[in-house]
């Protein structure tokens, strides 16, 4: 797990930290809608973004993000811990907020 989480830190992190806002929170809700590719990770706290939809949820492709799968496991993972993870905000997915990397924090 933490060979992922330093991976996804150095493909996305370092190449899109200096240009996106980040956001830190504790995940609420993960899961997938079964019709279609679409990912959520609703957040505590609410998001701030100037997405249309901005339910309190983060959105990307499961399938076809080149790391949507890993993003999942990601979240999953800080959720059943309670630990809280930082976003890379990345304007919009479906016009939902979206991110361009997430890491756990160990808090």
């Amino acid at each position: 797990m933490k060979y992922k989480i330093i991976t996804l830190s150095l493909l996305f992190g370092l190449t899109f930290f200096a240009n996106s806002a980040t956001q830190t929170k504790k995940i609420l809700r993960v899961g997938c809608h079964v019709n279609s590719n679409i990912c959520f990770a609703y957040v505590e706290g609410g998001i701030t973004s100037s997405c249309p939809v901005n339910d309190g949820s983060f959105r990307w492709d499961g399938k076809l993000d080149a790391n949507g799968k890993s993003a999942l496991s990601i979240l999953l993972s800080a959720h059943a811990t309670g630990k809280t993870v930082t976003f890379g905000e990345s304007g919009c997915y479906s016009n939902f907020p979206a991110f361009t990397y997430l890491m756990i924090n160990n808090s």
